[in-house]
């Protein structure tokens, strides 16, 4: 029964990814003129190695693979926001007509590249650490709790982000430190 919802989600998870991968073919050909046949070959193969990226990961451990799938993973965030951009574009040209078909395919290309080199230099930083006082009634006394998630490591710099983070959490001196889910991810080597 596992295996049957297993291939279920991953046929629908597989439709949806490429589907967004065609729509993306599709705005390209239209708007900017790329040839179908090429455009809409070239989104598919992006589609299903990304896909491929998934079980690369899983079976294989080392550095190119590791920036393979980098790679892939980033897609896969980048063609969800190609894809929204497209999709407000194409409404606002439907709803302007020959208008709005010259200036705001590019223009929302262009906001969607700002939109994903921006994305990918928030992922790179290191997050801030925000202090937050609460104040319990009938508390005995204060306790400083350090409190993080969603680190998710598997790669080498946010395995070095972690240590740089924990570092500065640890420099707090809190009483108690708490995770509170998703430290690491599938791929993550514990070394020295």
């Amino acid at each position: 029964m596992r295996i049957f919802h297993f291939l279920v989600f991953f046929v629908l998870f597989v439709s949806l990814y490429t589907g967004l991968h065609y729509y993306n073919a599709y705005f390209y050909s239209r708007y900017f003129g790329t040839n179908p046949k090429y455009t809409k070959l070239f989104f598919t193969l992006v589609a299903l190695l990304s896909i491929f990226s998934f079980f690369l990961k899983r079976k294989f451990h080392n550095a190119g693979i590791d920036w393979f799938v980098l790679f892939f993973y980033t897609w896969m965030g980048a063609i969800l926001i190609f894809s929204f951009y497209f999709f407000i574009c194409d409404v606002l040209v439907f709803l302007l007509g020959k208008y709005g078909q010259k200036i705001l395919p590019l223009f929302f290309l262009s906001i969607a590249f700002v939109s994903i080199f921006f994305s990918i230099y928030r992922a790179v930083l290191l997050p801030d650490i925000k202090n937050v006082e609460v104040r319990f009634k009938n508390a005995g006394k204060n306790i400083k709790i350090a409190v993080f998630s969603d680190m998710h490591i598997d790669f080498k710099f946010k395995k070095r982000n972690f240590l740089k983070i924990f570092d500065d959490i640890v420099r707090l001196k809190p009483d108690v430190i708490v995770f509170l889910g998703d430290i690491v991810d599938y791929g993550f080597k514990l070394d020295n």
